[in-house]
């Protein structure tokens, strides 16, 4: 059995992307990495391309790292109407290769887990358009943030480093492993429930 480089799956979802959304799905599928891993973690870029729209194909849950702006509430709310006439209407193009998929793997509808603010600061403003934010916007929010420093979009920085700036970071990466994992339960608790209500 060949094993793909990154970069073979890469040339696989470029030029004409049509009949592609399964590839990445196919791929985890192919290698076992469901069972070899407790949770697959896929960074995407914001907007939405191929890359994007396969890595949702593939996911049961998606979270959604914001800044803390007025233009956040824009990008959160189109990409939830991209998400849901993707994957959830009849009439587009890969929703019945979707559900068939989805029987297949005995998986729900892929689920947002929630907004996760990034690059905060601690000031009085932003803490009002974090209100406003939430308020707006019909999504769960965590409670967990992850505050700006400057060394990790600027240079490279070791996990390992200290100072109290760094130390904040890394307690708040923990804090926010721990909050998606305690959401991820909750859900498949609350699947357990529902397909047992129906028996």
């Amino acid at each position: 059995m060949r094993k793909l480089s990154n970069l073979d799956l890469f040339e696989t979802l470029t030029g004409d992307t049509s009949g592609k959304h399964n590839v990445l799905q196919d791929h985890i599928t192919e290698y076992g990495l469901r069972e070899l891993y407790d949770y697959i973690f896929i960074d995407c870029p914001p907007n939405w391309t191929i890359l994007t729209q396969a890595s949702l194909f593939a996911s049961d849950y998606y979270i959604i790292p914001s800044k803390v702006d007025l233009f956040s509430s824009i990008g959160i709310g189109l990409l939830e109407n991209l998400v849901n006439s993707t994957f959830y209407e009849k009439k587009s193009p890969i929703s019945t290769l979707y559900n068939v998929y989805r029987r297949e793997l005995a998986r729900p509808h892929i689920q947002p887990l929630g907004v996760i603010f990034t690059l905060t600061h601690e000031i009085t403003i932003e803490g009002k358009l974090k209100e406003k934010l939430k308020n707006n916007i019909p999504l769960e929010f965590f409670e967990t943030e992850i505050p700006y420093h400057s060394s990790v979009p600027l240079k490279f920085s070791l996990y390992n480093e200290s100072g109290a700036k760094h130390d904040t970071l890394k307690n708040s990466i923990s804090r926010a492993i721990l909050e998606i994992y305690e959401r991820i339960s909750l859900r498949k608790k609350e699947v357990i429930v529902y397909e047992g209500s129906r028996k």
